[in-house]
């Protein structure tokens, strides 16, 4: 759609707009494999990974991963009738990637939170985290996996942050005003 030649109106801009009668722009260069805040295949923020919140150096993490992973592939869930272990059709942005299962997981374990407060540092719903924590706690178990416990508990997003010398504050979007 950028490169379109499009002219918005002054009403609606997005919605109504006249196409002009030239080529289109140039395609845009291609983004860099790092582009974004995520690691490939994950949805969840790569300081969720950091040493000190999942008590994993990032090679023992990758392994842990990798385990998870072929533990999964060689045990698949069993299909009930009308039940679809991937959350159905649409549900593709509340599918989690092995390594954001793990996260879940292991600051559940090592920091003693809550799901609400989970939910807030890792941007997922509740009922996303207990379904990760039923399904991620027998795999782990059969893979000889405990989490180390953490110091303390965590009883906010900023607090969880902090541990791992991350300023939430600065990552985060700032608000978007509305007008009506």
């Amino acid at each position: 759609m950028d490169r379109l030649p499009l002219s918005p109106h002054d009403w609606h801009g997005t919605w109504n707009y006249t196409m002009r009668p030239e080529p289109l722009a140039p395609p845009l260069p291609a983004r860099p494999a790092e582009f974004g805040r995520f690691p490939a295949g994950d949805k969840r923020p790569a300081r969720l990974r950091h040493p000190s919140l999942t008590g994993l150096e990032p090679a023992a993490f990758d392994d842990l991963a990798a385990r998870y992973r072929a533990w999964r592939a060689e045990h698949p869930p069993i299909l009930l009738p009308g039940k679809r272990p991937d959350g159905g059709p649409g549900a593709g942005g509340r599918r989690l990637s092995a390594a954001d299962q793990l996260v879940v997981f292991l600051l559940k374990k090592r920091w003693s939170m809550t799901n609400a407060v989970l939910a807030e540092a890792t941007g997922l719903s509740k009922s996303r985290i207990g379904a990760t924590l039923w399904d991620a706690a027998p795999v782990l178990t059969a893979l000889g996996h405990t989490a180390s416990t953490g110091a303390l508990t965590v009883t906010t997003a900023q607090q969880l942050a902090a541990i791992a010398g991350h300023d939430l504050a600065s990552s985060r979007p700032a608000p978007r005003s509305r007008s009506y």
